[in-house]
């Protein structure tokens, strides 16, 4: 899997070895849309938290000026205990390569990585104190800070500077062993049949209204775990991960799918953040910069060394994932300029005025729910 569910969302087991059967039902949630317009979205985002305090970039802009770590060599580890948000596949590459070359170790951090996946939610975990981080997307983290009941904490560190998600097509235009360089647009999409993750209202808006077509324009269908539907011609569009899916497709010789990501159509999120409860935080800072440290030498590690890590992550992940080193380093091409961003930004680094503008567009799209 990757990343994040938006609310509604039935689980993505997006194991790329699985082949499930997709049906052909109209998903039971088709649209998600608040009765708030974009501009009153965004000035209740404003008011809605102090995004300086819910983020924190002082490990990486060189800001925190707290004590060093008083670890030494030969001292023992501090166990720091990590709830990520899917099963230890690929998608966490950064974290297993830092384990496994020592880097954490060398902070002094036994670090402990505790798989999330169907029935634990790691989220949870944090805010319940079973765990001393969570890693994942930020969305559930607003939905977490904004509800009635939320918890007060603080992320930092998100190795990827967008999503990926986004709708897939194969080119049938071309020949099926070569690549498409085709742009799709509101044409491509026109009476078309789109596969979606069953519940995926709020995706589905956002990509009619970014093209610029009607809810009747397009045919929305029920879609399964694996893009098969897509290889047998039952759907047209595929609802997936392009970081994750595709490599499904390009196993079974389909190199000619081609996608546009939610991103590309002003979808603006950070993914894999580290999750903190505000306590532990402010507690235990020379700690977390100490992990901090620790990923960021497997960052460039995994950049420089590409083929190393790959190689290093799968021969620990477990065999049931099925992803051999060339499927992991396939995803690392595609994860690593998503690390870099556009290079506005250092790497690891996250912009408040960023995960503001993400909060008015859950407001827009009905994610985060604002009583009158």
């Amino acid at each position: 899997m990757n990343q994040w569910i938006p609310r509604g969302f039935v689980g993505l087991l997006f194991g790329v070895g699985l082949v499930l059967t997709s049906g052909c039902s109209r998903p039971e949630s088709e649209t998600a849309k608040s009765d708030y317009s974009a501009e009153e979205s965004r000035v209740l985002a404003e008011a809605l938290l102090d995004y300086e305090s819910l983020i924190y970039n002082g490990f990486v802009d060189g800001s925190y000026e707290g004590p060093e770590s008083d670890w030494e060599e030969g001292d023992a580890l501090r166990p720091l205990k990590i709830g990520i948000s899917w099963v230890k596949n690929d998608q966490f590459v950064p974290w297993i390569v830092g384990k496994e070359m020592g880097y954490f170790e060398a902070e002094g951090i036994d670090l402990q990585i505790v798989e999330g996946g169907p029935g634990r939610d790691n989220l949870v975990s944090l805010v319940g104190r079973k765990i001393d981080l969570f890693l994942g997307a930020i969305e559930p983290v607003l939905y977490l800070v904004t509800s009635p009941t939320g918890s007060d904490v603080v992320m930092f560190g998100a190795t990827m500077k967008r999503s990926s998600a986004g709708w897939v097509m194969l080119d049938t235009s071309i020949p099926q062993h070569e690549r498409s360089t085709l742009a799709i647009t509101a044409a491509d999409l026109r009476g078309k049949r789109v596969g979606v993750q069953g519940g995926g209202g709020f995706y589905v808006q956002f990509v009619l209204d970014r093209l610029g077509l009607k809810e009747d324009e397009v045919k929305l269908m029920t879609a399964g775990a694996t893009p098969d539907a897509l290889i047998s011609g039952a759907m047209d569009f595929y609802q997936c991960w392009l970081v994750n899916q595709p490599r499904i497709l390009e196993r079974a010789g389909y190199m000619n799918w081609v996608g546009v990501t939610f991103d590309q159509l002003g979808y603006q999120s950070y993914n894999d953040a580290t999750v903190v409860n505000r306590d532990f935080f402010e507690q235990e800072k020379p700690l977390l910069a100490a992990y901090m440290r620790g990923l960021q030498r497997a960052m460039d590690y995994l950049m420089e060394e590409s083929e190393a890590a790959a190689k290093i992550t799968a021969a620990v992940i477990d065999p049931a994932y099925n992803l051999s080193a060339a499927d992991v380093k396939w995803r690392m091409e595609r994860e690593v300029p998503i690390y870099k961003g556009d290079g506005s930004e250092p790497l690891l680094y996250m912009d408040p005025a960023k995960v503001e503008a993400l909060a008015a567009l859950l407001i827009e799209y009905g994610q985060i729910e604002i009583k009158p």
